[in-house]
């Protein structure tokens, strides 16, 4: 019988597929983390409070994702 365990190249295309998979998580964790913010700051704006709200780290992609929503 045949046993993928000790196969370099199955183990090869296993390790690949699973950092492709990890990959493809971390995207959309941080696609999620993006429109999370983009709603709170479109938030503050609607209440007039965001002029007081700190910039965090990462906000140049939420300010293309209010630019994306805006058209």
């Amino acid at each position: 019988m045949y046993d993928p365990d000790p196969d370099d190249v199955v183990q090869a295309e296993l390790a690949t597929e699973a950092a492709a998979a990890a990959e493809r998580e971390a995207a959309v964790r941080e696609a999620q983390r993006i429109a999370a913010r983009a709603d709170e700051l479109q938030a503050l704006r609607e209440l007039g409070t965001l002029e007081q709200t700190e910039p965090r780290e990462g906000d140049e992609a939420v300010r293309d994702e209010l630019t994306r929503r805006a058209g």
